[in-house]
């Protein structure tokens, strides 16, 4: 592959963890904004849906996430394996740092989440 290839595969790569990152958290907010306003109208049951349903979307996000930025590490590796400059050295760790921050801000976030959604359920009964 060219550089050029290279750099558009892991251009690829970037917008769409990009774009789950984004999805999740529209989702995470959409979901805590909606069960705010209707869990006094929801009935147990479907209140206990609705919490497992935003945790098993959390988690195949979160499943989707790692498998780019792994695919991500992938690409770049060959890249400089091939012999040309990688595009994550502005500062040692730059890569791990973001991406790592973004999947800790999607676990801690879905756990913040569901104790809230789970808390609120309580006091609402």
């Amino acid at each position: 592959m060219t550089e050029s290839e290279y750099l558009n595969v892991i251009l690829a790569y970037t917008e769409a963890f990009n774009t789950v990152f984004n999805i999740w958290l529209t989702v995470t907010f959409s979901y805590l904004v909606a069960f705010y306003f209707i869990v006094a109208r929801l009935d147990n049951k479907l209140r206990k849906v609705l919490i497992s349903l935003y945790t098993a979307a959390s988690v195949i996000f979160t499943i989707r996430y790692i498998i780019l930025v792994v695919g991500t590490g992938r690409f770049s590796q060959r890249m400089v394996e091939a012999g040309y400059e990688s595009i994550y050295q502005a500062f040692p760790g730059q890569q791990l740092l973001s991406l790592g921050g973004t999947f800790l801000l999607m676990i801690v976030g879905t756990i913040v989440a569901v104790v809230y959604s789970i808390s609120h359920s309580r006091g609402s009964k």
